[in-house]
C-alpha cells in the first residue's frame, strides 16, 4: 500500500502528501549532484532522498595515480581517504545509511603500483585502506550487489562475503583470490574478470560450488582453471547464462562443466578463446536447452548446429596464436564457416554478425538459407585493405536490360543514385548507407519475414546515412518487406508506426 509523508504544514501543499512512490520516481529523473542538493533542503525531502542517495555506493576513485611517487603528498592523502572510508564504514553516525546501500563498488590498489612503491610509509597507507575497507564490509546487511577491484580476496574476507545474506551478485576484477578455507556463497551471479591477458598474478581458489548460480563470467584466465577444477562434479541446475574466455589447455575442464549445466540457456565465448572443438556438432546430452551463442566463427559450428538456436552473435575473427592478436577472417572463410552453420539452423529467428568484410554474397546466403529470419544486424569492418569484395554475380548478370530498367525504376522511387548505363548503385556496400542501397535495389535480399535490420559502418568510416532520402526508402522497402518494422543505420534508428503493404507506412525516427 502506498504510504503518504504528513502535513508538516497546512502552507505546505498538496505535493507533501504524494506517496513515497511518485517521490521516488521522480528522483529517478534527477543525477546523483542533484540529489545530494536535495537532500539538505528539508526533512521531507531527507527522507525521501535517503534511500537513493545511498544505495549506490562507490569507492573507486580514491587517490590519482600520479601522486603515488610523491613521497610528500601521497602519504597524507591515504591518510585523509582511509579516515573518510573508516567514518563511513564504521562511525556511527552512518548507522542508517549503511544497511540502506544495495550496490557498493571499490577499486583498490593496482597491483604494478603497488609492486613500485618504495616508500614504507605509502605502503603502510596503503595496507590501512584495505584493512578499513575489510573491516567495514560487513555492516552493509543490505547489500545486493558488490563489485570490487584490484584487492586480494583472502579467506577473512571471504568469511564475511557468507555473513552477507542479502548478496546476490559478485563481480571480482583483477583480484587474486588467495583463500584456502572453502566457505560457501549464495550468489545468483558471479563475475570474475581481468583488464589485461598479460598479467598472471599466483591466484588459488577454494570457493565451494555455488549451485544458486544463474549467471556466471569467467574471463580471468589466472582463475578459470582453479574454479573448475575445484567446483568438482558438482551439477548446476540454476545456471541459465554462462560467458568465458577457454585456452586451449582449458578445453576439458571447460567441457566437462557443460555436461554439469543442464539448463543453460546463453553461451557466450569471447573472441580471443583459443580452443578448438574435436566433435561438431556437440552430443545432444550436451547443455540440452541452448537456445543462445555468442562468440567466434570457429567455434559456432558445435553450438549451433542440430540444435533449437534462436539467437546466434557470431563474429567473423580468429585468434593469430603467433602474436596474440585476433583477426578478421578472409571473405571465403566466413562464407564457408557461415553457410555450413545456416544450414543446420533453419530455424535462427535472430542473426548479428560483426567484423564482416563488405560481400554481397553474404546477404544471399542468409536469404536462401534463414527462411524464418526476424532480426538481421551487420557490423563492417573497417581494416585497411579489407574493403569491397568484387561479385562475380554482379558482373554477370545485372547488366541485363531488364535488370537494369528494373533497377532505373526503383531509384526513381527511392531517389538513391545509380549508375544509368548499368543499374548498379554508385556506392559500393562497404558502408551502410552502400549496403542498405544494394538491397533496395535488389541486387541482395532480405529473408521475407525479416522485421528488424540494421546495418553499422566500420568505427573509422564518417556516418554517411543523410545521403539516403530515408522516407522515400521506407516507404518501399514497406512493399517489398511488409512485415519489416524497425531499420537502423549506423546507430540511426527508424520503427513503422502504422500502415500496411498496400499503403505508404508511417516511420518515424528514434
Amino acid at each position: 500500500m502506498s504510504t503518504a509523508f504528513p502535513n508538516f504544514a497546512s502552507s505546505s501543499g498538496a505535493c507533501f502528501t504524494l506517496p513515497t512512490e511518485l517521490w521516488l520516481l521522480c528522483l529517478t529523473y534527477l543525477p546523483r549532484e542533484d540529489i545530494r542538493n536535495l537532500f539538505s533542503v528539508s526533512r521531507l525531502f531527507r527522507r525521501v532522498c535517503f534511500e537513493p542517495l545511498f544505495e549506490n555506493i562507490t569507492w573507486t576513485k580514491l587517490i590519482p595515480e600520479s601522486l603515488w611517487r610523491s613521497p610528500d603528498t601521497a602519504p597524507a592523502i591515504l591518510d585523509d581517504t582511509t579516515a573518510s572510508l573508516k567514518s563511513f564504514m564504521t562511525d556511527k553516525g552512518a548507522s542508517e545509511a549503511r544497511p540502506v546501500v544495495q550496490r557498493l563498488e571499490f577499486k583498490g590498489i593496482k597491483q604494478f603500483i603497488c609492486m613500485t612503491i618504495l616508500s614504507p610509509q605509502i605502503v603502510e597507507g596503503c595496507e590501512a585502506l584495505l584493512d578499513a575497507f575489510y573491516a567495514g564490509l560487513g555492516s552493509f546487511m543490505g547489500l545486493r550487489s558488490l563489485k570490487l577491484s584490484n584487492i586480494i580476496i583472502h579467506d577473512g574476507l571471504l568469511q564475511t562475503l557468507t555473513h552477507l545474506l542479502t548478496l546476490e551478485d559478485l563481480e571480482l576484477k583483477d583480484c587474486d583470490i588467495t583463500c584456502r578455507t572453502k566457505s560457501q556463497l549464495r550468489l545468483r551471479s558471479l563475475h570474475l574478470t581481468q583488464s589485461s591477458r598479460s598479467v598472471f598474478p599466483k591466484s588459488n581458489t577454494a570457493i565451494l560450488p555455488i549451485t544458486s548460480l544463474e549467471n556466471l563470467v569467467l574471463e580471468d584466465r589466472r582463475c578459470t582453471s582453479a574454479v573448475l577444477s575445484s567446483w568438482g562434479a558438482e551439477t548446476f541446475p540454476s545456471l541459465t547464462h554462462l560467458t568465458a574466455f577457454i585456452e586451449s589447455s582449458q578445453r576439458d575442464l571447460f567441457f566437462n562443466f557443460l555436461y554439469r549445466c543442464p539448463q543453460l540457456s546463453s553461451l557466450r565465448l569471447t573472441c580471443d578463446s583459443s580452443f578448438q572443438v574435436l566433435e561438431e556438432p556437440l552430443p545432444s546430452n550436451v547443455i540440452p536447452n541452448l537456445t543462445s551463442y555468442e562468440g567466434p566463427l570457429h567455434l559456432a559450428g558445435a553450438f549451433v548446429a542440430n540444435r533449437d538456436i534462436s539467437s546466434a552473435r557470431v563474429e567473423l575473427v580468429q585468434l593469430n596464436e603467433s602474436n596474440g592478436k585476433v583477426d578478421v577472417v578472409s571473405s571465403a572463410v566466413a562464407l564457408s564457416g557461415l553457410r555450413s552453420i545456416m544450414q543446420t539452423a533453419p530455424h535462427l529467428g535472430s542473426l548479428r554478425l560483426t567484423q564482416v568484410r563488405p560481400d554481397p554474397r553474404l546477404l544471399r546466403i542468409i536469404a536462401s538459407h534463414l527462411r524464418e529470419l526476424r532480426s538481421l544486424e551487420i557490423r563492417l569492418d573497417g581494416t585497411q585493405g579489407h574493403g569491397w569484395c568484387e561479385d562475380p554475380w554482379t558482373s554477370q548478370h545485372l547488366i541485363s536490360s531488364s535488370a537494369r530498367n528494373a533497377a532505373l525504376r526503383i531509384s526513381d522511387l527511392t531517389g538513391i543514385a545509380v549508375d544509368r548505363s548499368t543499374g548498379l548503385p554508385l556506392d559500393l556496400p562497404t558502408s551502410a548507407q552502400g549496403l542498405l542501397a544494394w538491397t533496395v535495389l535488389g541486387k541482395v535480399s532480405l529473408p521475407a519475414t525479416i522485421e528488424d535490420f540494421s546495418v553499422y559502418n566500420p568505427s573509422d568510416v564518417p556516418d554517411v546515412s543523410i545521403g539516403l532520402d530515408v522516407p522515400r526508402v521506407l516507404a518501399y522497402l514497406s512493399g517489398v518487406y511488409p512485415k519489416l518494422r524497425s531499420l537502423g543505420l549506423d546507430g540511426r534508428t527508424w520503427v513503422r508506426r502504422a500502415g500496411d503493404c498496400t499503403r505508404q507506412a508511417l516511420w518515424c525516427e528514434l
